[in-house]
């Protein structure tokens, strides 16, 4: 089973996304693949390729990790490796980042015993808005004659660069994340599909999520 350890968001950011990924595709960004809305989430630890047998375990360390509901809100956003060579479009946070990293270092203690090592690489919090298409990828580490030239790549980047400047038009509501979970993911043709494993809220229910003003 392939796992992974996130946040749920709300509702509210679940549509913005619908209604982004819309306008994008209006814009003819052909060459991304959307995060689907009601899978929109922050990962905080991914864990790869788990036995099933080990759920439970999983669950119960995760049951020990005492986390408070915080606020998180949307803002500024990029690319991952970097916007000449992107693959992934992202939202980041203008609030909530240090809690979501605190949160992450928790998790990652809690699962340690269970021979999960400490990833390497700084967990930066993010919010993935979309992926680049495979096709576009391969399009450009293809070599091209100078007259197409401009084509190889290009697309791939210019998308997710329009892509960013739409996001940047967006003001993402504050509002409080209360629930961790633990999830499945499968991997298939239409992008991932997300199954709860289980669920951990947060001490005390929080306030409410206000929409940006």
């Amino acid at each position: 089973m392939r796992l992974f350890v996130g946040l749920a968001l709300p509702q509210e950011y679940q549509d913005g996304l619908a209604d982004l990924a819309a306008a994008c595709r209006r814009r003819g960004l052909a060459g991304l693949s959307f995060t689907r809305p009601g899978n929109w989430h922050l990962t905080l630890r991914f864990l790869g390729e788990v036995d099933e047998a080990r759920v439970e375990e999983l669950a119960g360390a995760l049951r020990g990790v005492a986390w408070e509901a915080f606020t998180l809100r949307g803002g500024g956003a990029g690319a991952f490796p970097d916007l000449l060579r992107p693959r992934v479009a992202w939202i980041g946070l203008a609030e909530g980042g240090e809690e979501c990293r605190r949160l992450a270092e928790s998790v990652q203690v809690a699962l340690a015993p269970l021979g999960f090592a400490p990833e390497e690489r700084k967990f930066s919090p993010h919010l993935t808005l979309a992926r680049v298409k495979g096709d576009q990828r391969r399009e450009k580490r293809t070599r091209t004659t100078e007259g197409a030239r401009k084509t190889a790549g290009g697309n791939a980047a210019e998308d997710v660069t329009e892509c960013l400047r739409e996001a940047a038009r967006r003001r993402w509501p504050a509002c409080v994340v209360r629930e961790m979970v633990l999830w499945r993911s499968v991997l298939g043709g239409g992008g991932p599909a997300y199954t709860r494993l289980a669920e951990f809220p947060a001490l005390g229910p929080g306030p409410r999520c206000s929409r940006p003003g």
